[in-house]
């Protein structure tokens, strides 16, 4: 059990450290992934990135990547001639999808690093506790063990129940 908790530990210690060394590259591929998805904005064959897009700009009040003007241009501003902007980037129900007057103008990208680091004393505190009951639970199992290997005395039947 104690080798166990230890190579949890372990891991969390080397994936925060791993995070915080690379969060330029961690940041690189999450714009790639949401450059990436508006691509593949509103391809049939692409739902699911289509619902994920609406969702997020649409929780996090964000419009594109770094602004409502990525989807110029993009793939699913060509394939609807007539809009330039989801319908999702609109602050209300009845704005004009091709006028940036009533749209979201901050880009997602750095509406969740704003989030994350809004978040990061929740998720820091989180992992310090998660920590520290793994580490009591360390302790616990040492005890454990200790008292276990200690000489318990024997109690035979045939001595009339006396210790030998």
């Amino acid at each position: 059990f104690f080798s166990l908790l230890l190579i949890i530990l372990t891991a969390m210690v080397i994936a925060g450290v791993l995070a915080y060394v690379y969060r330029d590259q961690v940041k690189g591929v999450i714009k790639d992934g949401m450059s990436d998805a508006v691509n593949k904005y509103g391809n049939p064959n692409s739902t699911a990135i289509t619902n994920e897009v609406d969702y997020l700009q649409q929780e996090l009040t964000c419009c594109g990547i770094h602004n409502y003007t990525d989807w110029v241009g993009s793939p699913w501003q060509k394939s609807h001639s007539n809009l330039t902007y989801p319908a999702s980037c609109c602050e209300n129900k009845h704005c004009n999808y091709t006028t940036n007057g009533s749209l979201y103008q901050k880009g997602c990208f750095d509406t969740l690093k704003d989030e994350f680091k809004n978040n990061l004393a929740v998720i820091a505190g989180t992992a310090t506790g998660f920590a520290v009951i793994q580490i009591l639970g360390m302790i616990c199992s040492c005890i454990l063990f200790c008292r276990s290997r200690e000489d318990v005395p024997y109690i035979g039947l045939e001595n009339n129940g006396l210790r030998v």
